[in-house]
Order: structure tokens, then sequence, then C-alpha cells
């Protein structure tokens, strides 16, 4: 095939047809609508497919649209309830609608300058005019001048697009954001999040925060000033960032900032020779309150704490070359904060570098370069055991800055996605949380209630009940806030061989004004004794005024779709006005010049359903046809009718524009599904893989 594909895909750009031009991309690893490479394949006997692995099993691989895969990132969308995984190539950032992890589409692509670095977070806020949820994800990279690209990711799921914003500095090592919670990337307080830029081309790299008040314009706030005990040789360089919110002892007997606020926003800051930890509850005044180092320092990359707050797992970039170690993840207590102990580590079988890590629950989710996803079971924090792995990078295990670059392991569903610098994203099942001392997880995604009716939020115990076990809850204000109930944090415990089910009452407040239905959401952390955590572990609590009544809706009056790029019209259904009782609602294809099966395939008619208690939304999936011909634009219309339990609101029809978009003429924009200009990424992947294979680090990310 690939000695075929370099003959007739000589043919210059301008000249091919739509079909020799898709087919290929496809075949140059160019992913125009994110090619999937690999097919699900269970791990057995060690491999899954070609990957080495171990209670891993492949859901998806989607091949480089071009060499050098860096950073990766997610979120839920709540608007929808689909999930999308962002990725920093060297050319760009593309994201990926992962709903159907099998089998990932790309539904855009905002281009870049060439280089190795890219890295990404996302926001995602309540707009409360349209009553809806907005997004954005803002990008970095090193060793380029891109500064920052914010990408709007509120035209989910049909498109993205790249915001206008002129910032202050160039290039950047990494970004992050404070205060946000990872699944969603909603703030996790009544204070805005904070963006920090880590080594920046301003400040001598030390970090740098930027006010979300307007999160398509970040504003610069400030730069720590040099503490009076600093060596005059350290310029403060910030490489990566981590932070958490503290409530306990530690903000009044710790913090410097805190006061009389309810929290202490703690700031993990790592810069190679050590790790420190700052005060950032006042922004304009960041205060250090330690600076920690160890043995056999190498470069001090990045780190993440564990969910009880207690621990600092901490990856060390090249101790591995500097001082001959396998993979070493070094573990600190931070019970004080001003003075972190090492407790521990994790050393692997290899020599592979160890890169970024995150938790969720009492794993610890590793990317170790050639050795692809180490799974860390860290139920004892002091002493992980190695309980999963994946190894993207098959041919080497060796100490290099080849294969698994990042992973994001806060979807949801669970999956688990992760990048590797040769060969692309791919999509995971974690088995490793299966186990005697069993699993915990709510029995539902969606519970609810209204402001006098107390509604329980179930917690399960399955498929083992050995030993003691708790888990803790805490609520995040979504469309509510924390004043909407009266408990927003707890914990839950069963005894050795004791499975049944624990209720979460959060006693809402009946505040006796009109609101609409709210929601707020709730998430289980920290298990204890050995159980894991399982999906869901997020759920949402809708809260209605009491006396509403359910209402049924298309989330917006009219969709326009191009015939080419992401190709797919997704009609969402919203329950407004209340979640007690169970609603149903028919929908059918009304009314349109567009034929299915010709221009669209999908459902012609159906039933959607919520159960009581449940508000989530649902949606209606259409592929679009691409007919390759000239053609005026069509469309087709949805109809909701019948409704059970509920009203069909305002928006009780949706039309669905199937724009005409062929070839000869521009290609698809950037942001548009397709990405940029065909020749930029052909161009870009080969200097990008230039750079790969040639370039001269002084570390890798």
């Amino acid at each position: 095939m690939k000695s075929y594909y370099r003959g007739f895909c000589k043919v210059p750009i301008l000249f091919m047809s739509r079909f020799l031009l898709l087919l290929c991309t496809s075949l140059a690893g160019v992913a125009w609508h994110g090619g999937v490479y690999a097919a699900a394949t269970h791990c057995v006997d060690g491999m899954a497919g070609p990957y080495p692995c171990s209670n891993v099993d492949l859901l998806s691989r989607v091949a480089v649209r071009s060499p050098g895969a860096a950073d990766i990132w997610g979120f839920m969308d709540l608007n929808t309830h689909r999930e999308y995984v962002i990725v920093g190539y060297s050319a760009g950032t593309a994201v990926f609608d992962v709903t159907d992890a099998g089998n990932p589409r790309e539904v855009g692509f905002v281009a870049g300058q060439a280089t190795l670095w890219r890295d990404i977070k996302v926001l995602q806020f309540w707009n409360a005019t349209d009553r809806r949820w907005n997004a954005v994800a803002y990008v970095t990279a090193d060793n380029a001048a891109d500064g920052l690209v914010v990408i709007d990711l509120s035209q989910l799921p049909h498109r993205i697009a790249r915001i206008p914003y002129a910032g202050d500095f160039a290039a950047a090592h990494n970004v992050y954001l404070t205060d946000t919670e990872f699944s969603t990337g909603i703030p996790l307080t009544a204070d805005a999040p904070l963006l920090i830029l880590a080594g920046s081309d301003r400040s001598d790299g030390r970090f740098r925060s930027y006010s979300l008040e307007n999160p398509a314009s970040p504003a610069f706030v400030a730069t720590p000033a040099t503490p009076a005990d600093q060596a005059a040789s350290d310029r403060l360089y910030m490489h990566d960032a981590a932070s958490m919110v503290v409530t306990d002892d530690r903000k009044n007997t710790q913090c410097v900032n805190a006061g009389n606020a309810d929290h202490c926003d703690v700031l993990f800051d790592f810069n190679g020779q050590t790790f420190d930890i700052w005060d950032l509850t006042i922004p304009a005044n960041p205060v250090r309150l330690s600076q920690t180092t160890y043995a056999n320092v190498g470069y001090i990359h990045s780190g993440w704490w564990s969910e009880d707050q207690q621990y600092l797992f901490v990856q060390d970039e090249i101790d591995e070359r500097d001082s001959g170690l396998n993979t070493t993840l070094r573990v600190f207590s931070i019970s004080d904060l001003t003075l972190p102990t090492l407790v521990g580590a994790w050393t692997g079988s290899t020599t592979a570098i160890d890169h970024n890590g995150f938790v969720r629950g009492n794993r610890y989710y590793l990317s170790n370069y050639t050795r692809g996803l180490t799974i860390l079971d860290i139920s004892s924090a002091g002493s992980p055991v190695m309980a999963g792995r994946f190894d993207s990078f098959p041919s080497s295990d060796a100490m290099g800055f080849d294969g698994n670059w990042g992973v994001y392991p806060f979807l949801p569903s669970g999956n688990i996605a992760i990048s590797d610098r040769q060969n692309g994203m791919f999509m995971l099942v974690d088995n490793t949380r299966a186990g005697a001392q069993g699993s915990l997880s709510f029995t539902a995604s969606a519970f609810g209630g209204d402001e006098i009716q107390s509604t329980g939020i179930v917690v399960q115990r399955t498929g083992g009940s050995q030993g003691v076990t708790t888990v803790n809850w805490d609520v995040v204000a979504a469309t509510g806030s924390f004043d909407d109930v009266v408990l927003t944090k707890g914990s839950l415990s069963w005894s050795d061989g004791d499975a049944t089910n624990r209720i979460i009452d959060l006693a809402p407040s009946n505040d006796g004004r009109p609101e609409g239905l709210e929601r707020i959401l709730i998430r289980l952390s920290a298990p204890t004794g050995g159980a894991s955590l399982s999906s869901p572990d997020i759920a949402s609590y809708y809260i209605s005024d009491p006396g509403d009544t359910p209402v049924v809706e298309f989330s917006t009056a009219s969709i326009s779709i191009e015939e080419f790029g992401f190709a797919t019209a997704i009609a969402v259904v919203r329950r407004l006005g209340s979640a007690i009782g169970a609603v149903s609602v028919d929908f059918s294809v009304s009314a349109g010049d567009a034929n299915s099966d010709t221009d669209y395939t999908g459902p012609s008619s159906g039933t959607i359903n919520w159960d009581d208690g449940d508000a989530d939304p649902r949606w209606i999936e259409y592929a679009i046809t691409d007919d390759g011909g000239g053609e005026a634009n069509e469309f087709f219309e949805l109809s909701l009718s019948n409704a059970t339990g509920a009203v069909i609101g305002a928006r009780s029809q949706l039309r669905i524009n199937i724009l005409d978009d062929t070839l000869p003429g521009p290609m698809p924009s950037a942001g548009r599904g397709g990405g940029g200009s065909l020749a930029f990424w052909l161009l870009g992947g080969l200097l990008s893989f230039s750079l790969v294979r040639g370039a001269v680090r002084k570390d890798a990310g």
C-alpha cells in the first residue's frame, strides 16, 4: 500500500479529485477525519495487537496528523455530555470527539508554528445570558512565537474557532489553570480560576498569573518577586505546575495569605532543581512556603498530588540518564506545606524516563516515554505498586524521549487518553481497578429533586467487598451555588464484607426564588482500603423550584453542517424545568429537501427517555454524506411530539442545513472540522518530522 501511495499521491494537490485527496491524506498519516489506524483490541497474554500491555485494553489509535504529538488534555461538554480530547501536535492543535472512544473523530484543527512542545488546558464556564456553557482551550508552545492561542470550544459539537488574542509573550513551556475541576474544566470556587504560564520568555521564565474574568482575553496579574533568601543564580524559572485548594487546618497554620478566606490556593512549581510551594491565595502577592530538592536530582519536571492532599508525586526527567537509575517516581508528604518530606518512591524495571503524571482515585497515571503508559496503585501512597501498563512505543524501552508524552485520565466515562510522539493518540480502558476490595461509584450519572424534596444520591460498592473502605465526596457548583444545599462534602464508609448502598443527602435549601432548573456536580475521591473508583465517579444533581413542570426541547433552532470535515449533525435535546419524574418524547424527520441515505444517514424517528431525577442532555446523530458533486444547499427538519411526563418547549423543531463544500476552492479553514490547508499540513508535517528526529534538546517536555 505504501509503494502504491508513493506513486499516485505525487499528483499535485490542486489536480487531485476529492476521493484521491482524502485517500492520500489518510495514507500520509494526516488525519483529515481523525483516521483511526487501530480498532478496539483486548489485552490478551500481554499484548493488545502489536502493543505490550497489562490490564489495559486498546479502544482506538488515531494516526498522527503530523509527526510530533506533544501534550494532551480533555473535558466533557456540559451542554451535551459529549467527551473531547485535545492534542498538541508539532504543527498545531487538534480537537477530537471521543464520545465513541472506539471511533474518535477530529472536529477541528488550529495551525501553529512548528515546534516540539505544545500544552493545553480547558476552562468551561456558564454563560447566564445565553443559558448555556461556554468553553475555551488555552494553548502554549515553547521554542516558537505563537504566544497564547485561545480556542473557542463553545461551537462544539460541530466546530471550533480561534479567538484573536494579543498576549504579552511569544513562547511558554506550559500552561495551567488553578481551581478547576479536571473532568469538565469548571471552576471549583466562587473565584475565577487563574491562568498560569510556566517558562515563558518573560520574567526569566518565572510563573506569570493571568485573570480569567474575561476568559477570551486573559489579563496579566503578577509574577512573583524574588524572595529575600533566593540564590543569585536562581532565576525562579518554572517548568510545570499543579495546584490544589486547601480547606483544612493548613489554611490557617501554614498558608500566609489565606486570612479569612474559606480556602488557600496552593501552587506547586516544578523548576528543574527544586519544587517550590507557593501560597497564591492573593494572586497579586504570591508567597513561597517551601523549596525542596533531593539526592540524585536530575531535572525536576512535574508532579501531582494525591486526592487526600497529603502526598505529592514528583517526576524527574533526567535522573535516569544522569544517575544511572531505572524509572524513579518520588513521593513526598505535604502534610506540612512548609517542609515536604520524602517518604517513598516507585522504581520501574527499565531506564525509561518518567514524564507527566496525574491522580484519579487511588491510581497514578504516568506517561513513561518509551515504556508507554504506566498505571500505579497508590492505595499506600508511600509505596506505589505497578497495576497496569500500555506500551504505545513497542520498539524500545530504552532511556530516551520517544513514546508516550502525556496522559489524560479524567474523562467521566473512565476512558484514558494518551499521546505518543511517534504513534499518535490512543484511547484506552483501564482494567486495573477491579479487585477484591471492590469499586466505588454512583448508581447513576444524574439525580434530582426540588428545593423541598430531599432526594438521595446513591453510591455503590461493586465487584468485591473485602476489607474496610471509605470514600470522600464533595460538590462543585455548576449552574447552582453552594447555598443551594446544606451539605457540600462528606465521607462514606463500608465495613469488611459490606456491599450495601450508601446514600448522600445534600439537603437542598428552599430560597423561595424562581431560578429554574439548577445543577451542581458531585464527585467521589480519595478511596481507602484498596477500593478503587469506577465510572460514574462524578454525577449531576438537579434542583428545581417546587411545582415546576418538566420541559423538553431542542437546544437550538438550527444547525449548519458542511459536507466536508466533521460532517456529523448532532441534534441535542435538553430537559428543563424539573428533573422529577420519568419523561419521554418522540422525534421524527418531518420536512426537508435532503434525502435520507444519499444526503445523510440516521434515524427517521424514535423515542428519547429520561428516568426520574435525570436531566442530562440527549442527542441524535446524523452522518452527513459527502457526494462530491456541486449542488445547492439542502436541509432536513426534526420535530418533537408526544411528550409523556413533560411539555414540549418553544424549540420543538430543529432545522439541519447541509452546506455544499466542494473542490476546487478554498480548503476548510482552521476550526471548521478539517483543519488548515492540506499543503500546510504536509509541509508542516515534513518540517515537524525533521524537528522530531534531528532536534538537540535541553529536555523533552
